[in-house]
C-alpha cells in the first residue's frame, strides 16, 4: 500500500485524472463485455428451450385421464408420463404400466388425453406428473411435478428404464 501511495501523491493533479479516468473506462468496458457474453448465453438458452417451455403434462382427476399438451408448432417425440405422488409409491414399483403412459409422438399444438383405470376415488391428493420427452431437436427434457423444465443429458430409456417394458400409446388420429 505504501508504494502505491508514494507513486500516487507523485503524480501530477492532471495525470491522478487522467490515470481515475482510464481506469473506469476500463472497469466499465469490463462490465459492458461480461454483460455482452451473460445476453448472449441468456438469449442462445431462451432459443434452446423454445419448443420445450411450451409442453407441458398433467392428470385431470375429475376425468380420471392423463393430458399432455403441446402447444409448440413442432412434433415432440418418446413422450412419457408418469403419475408422483406418495400413494402411489407402494403400486407404482409393482406396476408402472397403471401409472405411466408412453407416446411415439404429440403432433404441434394439439392436446391429447388417455383414460387411466386406476381408482383415484380414496386418494386425500391429486396426483401430481413427471413428464419426460423429447423435443424436435432430439434434445430430452423433464418437467416435473412442480413445473421445472430440466434439460436431460440421457435418453428416456436411461432415465427411466421401465420404460422398456411399457407399450407405446397411439392416440386416435385427429381430424382438423
Amino acid at each position: 500500500m505504501g508504494i502505491f501511495l508514494n507513486w500516487w501523491t507523485g503524480l501530477q493533479d492532471g495525470s491522478k485524472a487522467d490515470w481515475l479516468a482510464g481506469t473506469a473506462t476500463a472497469l466499465a468496458f469490463i462490465v459492458a463485455v461480461v454483460s455482452l457474453v451473460i445476453e448472449i448465453r441468456r438469449r442462445k438458452r431462451a432459443e434452446i428451450e423454445e419448443q420445450a417451455i411450451q409442453v407441458s403434462g398433467w392428470f385431470d382427476a375429475f376425468h380420471h385421464h392423463f393430458v399432455v399438451q403441446n402447444s409448440s408448432g413442432a412434433l415432440i417425440y418418446d413422450v412419457f408420463i408418469y403419475l408422483v405422488s406418495d400413494n402411489f409409491i407402494q403400486y407404482y414399483k409393482s406396476s408402472p404400466k397403471n401409472f405411466s403412459l408412453k407416446m411415439r409422438l404429440v403432433a404441434p399444438g394439439t392436446k391429447v388425453t388417455v383414460p387411466c383405470d386406476v381408482d383415484y376415488t380414496k386418494l386425500t391428493d391429486v396426483p401430481l406428473v413427471d413428464l419426460i420427452f423429447r423435443d424436435s431437436a432430439g434434445r430430452t427434457w423433464m418437467r416435473d411435478r412442480y413445473g421445472r423444465l430440466q434439460e436431460m443429458s440421457k435418453p428416456l430409456s436411461h432415465i427411466r428404464p421401465e420404460t422398456k417394458d411399457i407399450d407405446y400409446y397411439e392416440p386416435a388420429p385427429q381430424i382438423f
